[in-house]
């Protein structure tokens, strides 16, 4: 059914109607659900299979990329590359989410204006929104009940941010380079940390700024220093 669609693979696009138009579905059950939803892109085993109206403009490659359980939720213009990435149950709030990489994004749900771009790169994170987060493992295993709805944080770099989050939310921090703000963080609010290890152990401290390899590297429960 419908205009302009090209569909390869078992199953793959099996359920287009005559409202669903421009979309590409390549591998076995890619886009199998999709019945009226219009210009999408799915390439792999499972990719984008569950979504069935209203999702509009999305790019899912890899197998069970963005393979969340999103049936009829508005969800478009979503970039996603890789197994498993953006794979939880989307809603509409989602629009615009950038998955790439291996698990990128995988638990995300609600969180809107998130940027997950490496191996497992934001990987436990639902409901937080306007994180951007770049680098493997990066700010990867924050999927405790309490935090995973923090917002506004930068990490950049190989395991940064990647540290098993506690209990309060820890928002608007930057972290850039290897190893920044890699411990358990807890309620870390406001801090600057570039370089190789900055702020390594930082765990309660607010409003620190530390620039260059390893500075305030035993910093944990600090606040307030340059």
């Amino acid at each position: 059914g419908g205009t302009s669609n090209t569909a390869f693979g078992k199953n793959a696009g099996d359920a287009l109607d005559s409202g669903g138009n421009y979309n590409v579905f390549i591998g076995e059950e890619a886009g199998t659900g999709i019945t009226v939803s219009d210009d999408n892109v799915a390439i792999g085993y499972n990719a984008f299979f569950r979504s069935t109206t209203q999702a509009d403009k999305n790019v899912a490659i890899g197998s069970n990329a963005m393979s969340g359980n999103n049936t009829t939720a508005d969800v478009d213009s979503c970039v996603v590359i890789g197994y498993d990435a953006l794979s939880g149950t989307l809603t509409t709030a989602a629009d615009g989410t950038i998955a790439i990489g291996h698990q990128a994004g995988k638990a995300i749900t609600s969180g809107a204006g998130n940027i997950a771009i490496g191996y497992t790169a934001l990987q436990g994170h639902e409901t937080g929104h306007s994180n951007t987060v770049i680098g493997y493992e990066a700010m990867s295993d924050t999927d405790a009940a309490t935090v995973l709805d923090s917002d506004f944080n930068v990490a950049i770099g190989a395991y940064s941010m990647n540290g098993q989050w506690g209990t309060a939310v820890s928002e608007f921090n930057v972290a850039v380079g290897a190893n920044t703000m890699k411990a358990a963080m807890n309620g870390a609010i406001n801090n600057v940390g570039v370089g190789y290890s900055a702020l390594a152990a930082l765990t309660e401290g607010d409003s620190n700024i530390a620039i260059g390899t390893n500075a305030l590297l035993s910093a944990n429960t600090a606040s307030e220093n340059i």
